[in-house]
């Protein structure tokens, strides 16, 4: 059984079957800013921002909840998207991912591109999850013959299911 994400006095309720495409999106650019934030009151504003674009209800609501309400509704919500829903990315590749062997060099090559500002966007996971849900989106948008809006409410899990199928059958 999956666990539900839900707010008491909201009433509102999302399951990890049920997270759609625009949920998702909006997950990885908020784990985006949580994992950059400075300070753990910044990354608390942005769970409690995230909670507010999850549940599509206004910061006022989320606010007016109970701090052990928010706690694990945030909590639930980590594990569902974590644990469940983005490792159906993962089981798309039948292959292992590689192991990638550490050079001497790469701490140092790492410090002189920060120190020169430049941001390596294949470390970043959640930028690449991000751009896999788009990816997704896109599938929907060409194969299924969906509009933007309409692949952008699609519950993630099928849309998933459905690119996991068209993989089997393509390899056949």
């Amino acid at each position: 059984m999956t666990p539900e994400v839900e707010l008491q006095r909201e009433g509102a309720c999302s399951t990890a079957e049920n997270v759609t495409v625009l949920q998702a999106r909006l997950y990885c650019d908020y784990m985006r800013r949580i994992e950059a934030a400075k300070t753990s009151g910044q990354a608390v504003r942005e769970n409690l921002q995230m909670l507010a674009e999850f549940f599509n209800t206004s910061r006022r609501v989320i606010y007016s909840e109970s701090v052990d309400d928010l706690l694990l509704a945030a909590k639930t919500l980590h594990f569902a998207m974590q644990q469940i829903v983005l490792p159906k990315f993962a089981a798309l590749s039948p292959e292992p991912p590689e192991p990638i062997e550490k050079s001497i060099f790469d701490d140092y090559d790492a410090e002189q591109d920060a120190q020169a500002g430049y941001v390596d966007e294949t470390a970043d996971r959640w930028l690449i999850c991000k751009q896999n849900v788009e990816a997704v989106t896109r599938l929907a948008i060409r194969v299924l013959r969906e509009s933007y809006t309409d692949a952008q409410r699609e519950p993630l899990g099928r849309l998933l299911e459905y690119v996991a199928y068209e993989i089997e059958h393509t390899e056949k």
